[in-house]
């Protein structure tokens, strides 16, 4: 089972989409990046990932942990 599991990820801001259908599968133990160029939406990623932002649509695990709504200061991922 991958440790973060990004499936169909989408984020839009009004009529601008930051992120369209991402997909990623990062397993344990692997030393994983995020490359792209100025705009292609890392930030908003980590954002997702983070829970600084919310994805319009797609989900975000963290092992068995749904990310996707969860608040960057009241969510606790470790322990």
């Amino acid at each position: 089972m991958p440790y973060l599991n990004i499936s169909d990820v989408t984020l839009s801001f009004g009529g601008l989409k930051a992120l369209s259908n991402v997909n990623m599968k990062i397993e344990e133990g692997l030393i994983t990046s995020i490359i792209g160029p100025n705009g292609a939406g890392k930030t908003s990623m980590l954002n997702c990932i983070s829970g600084f932002y919310h994805p319009t649509l797609g989900d975000i695990f963290y092992g068995e942990k749904k990310l996707t709504n969860a608040s960057p200061t009241r969510f606790q991922i470790w322990g």
